[in-house]
Formats: structure tokens, C-alpha cells, sequence
């Protein structure tokens, strides 16, 4: 009599983790690496209220229509054959899409926007023949206004196409706010005061800016885990991994957390800088290091934990390559960078309590070692190797 196959919640998830790696594998590039998963806004105001916004993105995407991301090899063939007359029609439409797209309000009325630039067509192709492996951004577009006259605060949407943005608004005299924003989402009203820029909020229950500070930057903190960093995940995977038991996961991932939080808060502050085509192919080698290891290892060693730190050194360079990009808000930097970094720990706990809820039922089982760890760490390290190579090559 032939036996009906039985699915439990924790096989389905099990399935779900090794969906994840293979996931891993077949992604594009710019998924993979710490390429900007997000567009940034950098508002510049003058003492007399008119104000420039700088907008970084994905433009040759945005003017083709496209997904936020590199182009793809077949897409930048038909970008480097279009003729010059349909990209400068292109862009025009791109201009006038963003001119309504980008929705400023003064006192939370809408206003209308100057101007808007978009980079030359010469810069516009060379940005449009960008591989993916490359961290090299497009050159931003230009949106020009000024505040209406009497108006007291600022406020900001950006067009749909944009699944997350990182607003920064900067006064005259360098007082900078910042407010990670989800797709559609209207930022906080800024008073833009005497020359000065400063974080209002308009509701009947006042919330000190450092309130809002700390729950924002710690969205984003998240959010560069969970589901922006697919490596970060991948080596979170092969630690738990690693033994079943608590004692060995506890002391690696503090040595990983501890780690990447020094490295993280001293690249922000600028006090190290290391270039990202030596850190990206290094963050991949950590993960097919801790895989392969996994292999092999009967018990944790001095030397694994050593070496987990000094992996979480390079991760959290890895991490600042994000938090640099926003911006941090004048005044309240330490709280900034504090809820980042917590942010990117509830992001590892949620993958690690995902992998429990899915394998912790079987690891005291006899076959969980060959069945479960063996094949994930091979799947895990092979990834690692793949993407080590590729940004190699990339690099070249």
C-alpha cells in the first residue's frame, strides 16, 4: 500500500528557507550586493525659502519605464541603440511625469515645483550601461520651488514608482533632518523657520523629533535586513546552522553583533573607509567560510568565533554603506545610528526565529545533521563562492 505524503508547517517552511538560498542564487546583482535598494531626496534650502532637490534613483530605469534597478543586459543593448531624438523625447515625458509625480506642499497645501533637470544625454547613456555589479549610482536629477510666500513648514511625496525613499532636508546653515519614507507616504512636515529647518509634527499629541527619529531610522534598520540584504540573511542562516545547540549560536551571533556595531558606527562617523570592491567580495567569502565550516566542525572553536568577529567587522561596514546615504539628522546622530543598528538586530532575530520555528523541531533528530545541515550549508557556501567570484570579476 502505497503511503500518502504528510506536509507539516515546519517542512513548508523548511522549504521556504531553501527557496530563500536558491532565490539567492538566481537574483540580479544589484539585489545581492549593498547597491541602493532605495532613492534618496537631499533637500537644500536657502535663507530666502527656495530650495533644490537632488534625487537619486535608478534613472535610466525611471525614463524607460522600468522596475527600479540596473538594466539588464538585453535592456542596455536597446538603451545604446536608441536614437538620440527618442531618448530626448524619453526624457521629456520622464520631466513631466516627475514634475506631477514629486508632490511638495507648504503648510499642506500643494505648490508647484520651478523646474526639473535631468542629466545630459551623454551622461544619461553611459549611466544606462551600468552593470549591475557596479555601486556607481546615476546621476541625479534635479528638481527646483521655492516656498510660498508666509508659508511655514515643508513637506513631501514621492511618485509611486519609488518603493522606498530617504528623505534629507538641510537649512542654509547646515541643520539637517532625515525620514526614511514608504512608497507613497507624505514625510513629516518640516518648519522651514527664519532660515532654519526643523522637524514639526502637526497632530494633536506632540512627538519629540528624537521619538521619531528613533522608530524611523529603525524601520530602515529593518528594512536592510528584512528584505534588502539577502547575503546578511544567507550568513545569519549559516550560524544557526552551525550546531544545535544554544550555547555555540549565542556566543557567535554576539560576536557578529558586537562586531559589525563598532565597524558600523565608525564608518558613519567617516573615522574608517574602506572601498566596497574590497568589502563586497569579502562579506560573500564570509558566507561560503561559514558554510563550508559547517561541514566539518564537530564543536565550536576559539578560532571560529575569532573569525565570525572579524567576518562581522566586514558586515558592518557592509550596513554603514547604507546608513551613509541618508544623511544623518544634525542633533540627533547617536540616536540615529543606535536605532539603526537595533533595526538591523530585530531583522537577524526574525530570520533566526523564522529558521528556529522551521528546523528547531528537528535538531535533536539522528538525521537532522545529514539531512538538514550538510545539504543548506553546501546550498549556503555555494552561493557564497558564486557571488565571491562574481564580484571579483565585476571589480575588474
Amino acid at each position: 500500500m502505497r503511503r500518502s505524503l504528510r506536509y507539516s508547517p515546519r517542512s513548508v517552511l523548511a522549504l521556504a528557507l531553501l527557496c530563500l538560498a536558491a532565490w539567492a542564487a538566481l537574483a540580479p546583482s544589484g539585489a545581492r550586493a549593498h547597491n541602493l535598494s532605495y532613492a534618496v531626496a537631499k533637500v537644500a534650502f536657502a535663507e530666502d525659502a527656495s530650495f533644490a532637490i537632488e534625487l537619486h534613483f535608478f534613472v535610466p530605469a525611471f525614463i524607460l519605464g522600468q522596475p527600479q534597478a540596473h538594466l539588464t543586459p538585453e535592456t542596455m543593448e536597446r538603451w545604446a541603440a536608441t536614437p538620440e531624438a527618442e531618448l530626448e523625447a524619453a526624457v521629456e515625458r520622464a520631466r513631466a511625469y516627475l514634475r506631477e509625480g514629486v508632490e511638495v506642499y507648504a503648510d499642506g497645501q500643494r505648490f508647484a515645483l520651478d523646474e526639473v533637470a535631468f542629466p545630459d544625454i551623454a551622461t544619461l547613456r553611459e549611466d544606462g550601461l551600468v552593470p549591475p555589479e557596479d555601486a556607481r549610482p546615476s546621476a541625479p536629477v534635479l528638481l527646483y520651488g521655492k516656498l510660498p510666500a508666509g508659508a511655514r513648514t515643508f513637506s513631501v511625496v514621492m511618485p509611486l514608482d519609488f518603493t522606498q525613499t530617504v528623505v534629507n532636508i538641510q537649512d542654509a546653515f547646515g541643520t539637517s533632518v532625515t525620514q526614511p519614507l514608504a512608497q507613497g507616504q507624505r514625510s513629516h512636515p518640516f518648519v522651514i523657520e527664519r532660515g532654519r529647518a526643523s522637524r514639526d509634527l502637526v497632530i494633536p499629541i506632540t512627538i519629540p523629533s528624537v521619538v521619531v527619529t528613533f522608530f524611523d531610522f529603525g524601520r530602515f534598520g529593518f528594512d536592510h535586513i528584512i528584505p534588502d540584504g539577502i547575503d546578511h540573511i544567507l550568513f545569519i542562516l549559516g550560524l544557526f546552522l552551525f550546531l544545535p545547540q544554544w550555547g555555540p549560536l549565542a556566543i557567535q551571533v554576539t560576536a557578529f553583533t558586537v562586531a559589525h556595531s563598532v565597524t558600523l558606527a565608525l564608518s558613519v562617523f567617516g573615522l574608517i573607509d574602506l572601498p566596497k570592491l574590497v568589502i563586497e567580495p569579502l562579506i560573500a567569502a564570509s558566507i561560503a567560510a561559514v558554510a563550508f565550516d559547517n561541514m566539518f566542525a564537530s564543536k565550536l572553536h576559539r578560532w571560529r568565533t575569532a573569525v565570525v568577529f572579524a567576518f562581522g567587522l566586514l558586515h558592518g561596514i557592509g550596513f554603514a554603506e547604507g546608513l551613509r546615504a541618508l544623511g544623518l539628522p544634525s542633533g540627533e546622530e547617536a540616536v540615529a545610528l543606535i536605532s539603526f543598528n537595533l533595526g538591523v538586530e530585530a531583522g537577524q532575530l526574525f530570520v533566526l526565529a523564522v529558521a528556529f520555528i522551521a528546523l528547531g523541531w528537528y535538531q535533536q533528530k539522528p538525521w537532522y545533521r545529514a539531512r538538514v545541515v550538510i545539504p543548506a550549508s553546501l546550498l549556503i557556501g555555494g552561493i557564497g563562492v558564486f557571488w565571491t567570484v562574481e564580484r571579483l570579476v565585476a571589480n575588474l
